[in-house]
């Protein structure tokens, strides 16, 4: 069954602007990754159980009770990146775990940015910018410099569940008690984002800024089975819609 869904989004999906800037190198890199000791490919997984909407348990695990949920692209080829063309951005969605899809595959990367492993020119990014009900999609890599235009919305903290004592400075404090959560970095006070994993029909954008609508790269997206977009939400610790786990791979 999940073979049939990926063949038929293979098929139905419409590539409008086909990349044209080799996203599968790696040489607007300053390192060399065959080379690096600290880089490593992972997979972000939820610990929440969508099939039987709870959190997983040990016994789920040992009897495949349900499937297990990961981020992923909203296209099945490395050949369907698109340009990095407004209104066709595509999306990072939550989607079932498929044993050895490239696409599945993140990796921490410099600068706070996460990076497509097979793309490494592409990172995470919100749409139109860090604010509540953005969508969550894949872009090109900005200058890594600080308040370089563009670059504030690819910056994110994982936060590791370490013990609260390890988070010791000021900026960590904004982020210590949000355990297993992508926090934005440039979000402080009263308006800190996480990521937040889309529900049943929460397909369009917010309509709190710049009166967003569908963007038409999103429109084939609305009907897919098995998936969720990720967004922008207020951060909540406890919330089981906000919290990931990283699978080093």
């Amino acid at each position: 069954m999940l073979i049939l869904l990926c063949v038929t989004l293979t098929m139905s999906y419409n590539l409008r602007y086909p990349a044209t800037d080799n996203p599968q190198t790696a040489g607007n890199e300053l390192y060399t990754r065959s080379k690096c000791t600290t880089c490593c490919r992972v997979i972000f997984a939820t610990p929440y159980n969508y099939d039987n909407n709870r959190f997983f348990t040990d016994d789920d695990y040992k009897t495949d009770r349900g499937r297990i949920f990961v981020m992923d692209m909203e296209f099945d080829t490395i050949n369907q990146v698109s340009a990095p063309a407004g209104g066709y951005e595509q999306t990072i969605m939550l989607r079932p775990l498929v044993e050895g899809r490239e696409l599945q595959y993140f990796e921490f990367a410099s600068y706070k940015m996460f990076t497509v492993y097979v793309l490494p020119r592409r990172v995470h990014d919100i749409r139109r910018g860090s604010h509540e009900k953005n969508r969550l999609i894949i872009w090109s890599k900005n200058p890594p410099i600080e308040g370089a235009p563009g670059t504030d919305n690819q910056r994110f903290i994982y936060v590791h569940p370490y013990d609260s004592s390890f988070y010791t400075s000021a900026v960590e404090q904004n982020w210590k008690e949000y355990k297993q959560h992508f926090f934005l970095r440039y979000t402080t006070g009263s308006n800190k984002l996480c990521y937040e994993i889309c529900r049943g029909n929460d397909f369009q954008p917010g309509t709190d800024y710049s009166s967003q609508r569908d963007w038409p790269g999103e429109e084939q997206m609305r009907n897919v089975a098995y998936t969720h977009q990720i967004k922008a939400a207020y951060c909540d610790g406890a919330s089981q819609y906000q919290m990931f786990i990283p699978l080093y791979a």
